[in-house]
């Protein structure tokens, strides 16, 4: 996805239904990281990749603006959501639950994306 002329996001996606699991990982990983908790969930997700890949770097290094990424990012692809978030992820998440509080249908923070709190 472009996010303007010289920035993207690559997202990561998994079929399913319902509201969808916008599922945010740790700086130091991509988004197949979630590809275990994606495989048993009945719920659509996306996974963007905060900057590995194809995706680029915010326009600042803070939360914030990784959340606004994301929220551009996914935005056009749903309407609501679940933020889902570990690690660097949990604050990337918080910052996107804060920024638009009427599409957040519930916030998931976790330990880490295979842990059996996150499924």
């Amino acid at each position: 996805m472009t996010l303007d002329a010289e920035r993207s996001l690559n997202i990561r996606e998994w079929p399913g239904s319902g509201e969808p699991l916008v599922l945010l990982r740790g700086l130091l990983s991509s988004s197949a990281a979630w590809r275990d908790v994606a495989a048993v969930m009945t719920r659509r997700c996306l996974a963007p990749n905060l900057p590995v890949g194809r995706s680029s770097r915010p326009t600042k290094t803070r939360p914030a603006a990784y959340a606004d990424d994301v929220i551009r990012g996914v935005g056009a692809r749903i309407d609501s959501f679940s933020p889902a978030g570990h690690s660097f992820g949990i604050a990337v998440a918080t910052a996107a639950a804060k920024r638009l509080p009427r599409a957040v249908i519930e916030l998931v923070l976790c330990a880490a994306p295979d842990s059996a709190g996150c499924r």
